[in-house]
């Protein structure tokens, strides 16, 4: 039986030790070395005083002499002690009185252990609540923990002030499963999505605050399971979007409005790219041109050009995709799809893009048609002042009352013509 004791006290990683009625160590285990880095024999008929540090040795002292004046068991007694190499090893020590026949107590007997690397373990497990709790705690999206059966075991502050709830004892008052109507969409939905997929990302819903407005919401959440694969809970995080789905929302109107007026305006609403190719045409296209949307899209205004203006408008055209730069009342001759040529006003603002690439928006109106070989003119210079600037690549008489002049007699000319 000694045999049995000695072996394992000799090889334990705890350190058994042996004190006399004094205090001083009368036995210790080999694990002394790891312990403090002394062999058992250097601590011998040593105290205390001896391995702790100095001031932990001031502080323990006291209680140490009362134990050894009123004998009585004590348990994780918490000291540091100095090892050897210099570090400072944090021991927790438990031991009982030993009695002799008389009742007398001859000393202490008992076991210590090293518990640094588990106080260690402590504190940056502490440390790092501290700052899950201070992440948690000042997050400006909602998160929460919530059980299968509809209670809430955690709501963050953002999540709380979301709701209109003051504090989160309130809103953890709340039974989910009993409130559906209040969430604003089927909870049984919602957990058996879980239950099936284990995770739900990026699910918009529309929630009831506390007051009773109504709140937008992206909720993300997923399934935490025991160790028998059942659901524990389900951790999620909740974003509100109201504004942003007010704004989403008043972008689409407005971008309804917009395409309503481009669609059924009469005029030609086209947009190209850098490099001149058209990529958006308005349905215009069908009355000024005669072509359907798809045949101009990838095409360059040129490819309609008329073959007397081509040169001119080639060279105009290039210098305006080098030199971007707004123009007006730009007159084009176009060739429509029944081969008639056709006087095009062009409107154009230079566009550029969040990545700065460039392309024009432009509005095309019609100016001037020939039918049956008879050209029939709407003047619109005549609405343009004489101190407009002039747009390059557009001609312009120095004499306006003989411009003027010229044109009325070519009206006059036309119309003798049509009623011929």
């Amino acid at each position: 039986s000694e045999t049995r004791f000695r072996d394992l006290v000799e090889n334990t990683s705890d350190l058994i030790w042996e004190w006399d009625a004094q205090g001083r160590y009368v036995y210790c285990s080999p694990a002394l070395l790891e312990t403090t880095g002394l062999q058992p024999e250097q601590l011998l008929g040593k105290t205390f005083a001896d391995v702790a540090t100095p001031e932990d040795w001031a502080a323990r002292k006291p209680m140490l002499d009362d134990f050894l004046a009123h004998p009585r068991p004590f348990q994780r007694q918490e000291f540091r002690s100095l090892h050897r190499d210099g570090s400072v090893r944090v021991l927790e020590a438990s031991g009982v009185p030993i009695f002799d026949a008389a009742g007398r107590c001859t000393g202490y007997r008992g076991i210590t252990r090293d518990i640094t690397e588990r106080q260690r373990a402590e504190q940056a497990l502490k440390e790092s609540e501290a700052r899950y709790r201070e992440f948690v705690d000042n997050a400006p999206i909602g998160i929460y923990r919530t059980t299968p059966e509809g209670r809430i075991e955690m709501a963050n502050p953002a999540l709380v002030r979301m709701l209109g709830f003051d504090t989160a004892e309130e809103l953890k008052r709340r039974d989910l499963d009993g409130t559906i109507g209040e969430t604003g969409y089927d909870r049984a939905e919602f957990k058996r999505i879980l239950e099936e997929r284990g995770e739900i990302r990026g699910r918009e819903e529309r929630w009831t605050r506390r007051d009773g407005s109504q709140l937008r919401i992206c909720e993300s959440t997923k399934v935490a399971r025991g160790p028998d694969g059942a659901i524990q809970y389900y951790d999620g995080v909740v974003e509100d979007i109201t504004e942003r789905k007010q704004i989403e929302e008043a972008l689409q109107r407005s971008e309804t409005r917009f395409r309503d007026l481009v669609e059924n305006t009469s005029d030609l609403i086209w947009e190209a790219d850098a490099h001149g190719r058209c990529v958006y045409c308005s349905p215009g296209i069908v009355e000024i041109l005669g072509l359907e949307r798809e045949q101009l899209l990838g095409k360059s205004p040129l490819d309609f050009t008329t073959p007397e203006e081509w040169p001119v408008r080639q060279t105009l055209y290039q210098n305006f995709l080098a030199h971007p730069r707004p123009f007006r009342g730009l007159e084009l001759a176009k060739i429509h799809r029944a081969g008639a040529g056709v006087q095009r006003r062009a409107d154009l603002r230079r566009r550029r893009t969040m990545h700065r690439i460039p392309g024009h928006h432009a509005r095309y109106h019609r100016t001037q048609a020939r039918r049956g070989g008879v050209a029939r003119r709407h003047d619109l210079r005549r609405s343009r002042g004489p101190s407009q600037e002039r747009v390059p690549g557009h001609h312009q008489p120095r004499d306006s009352n003989a411009h003027e002049r010229h044109h009325r007699h070519e009206r006059i000319a036309a119309r003798h013509q049509l009623e011929q």
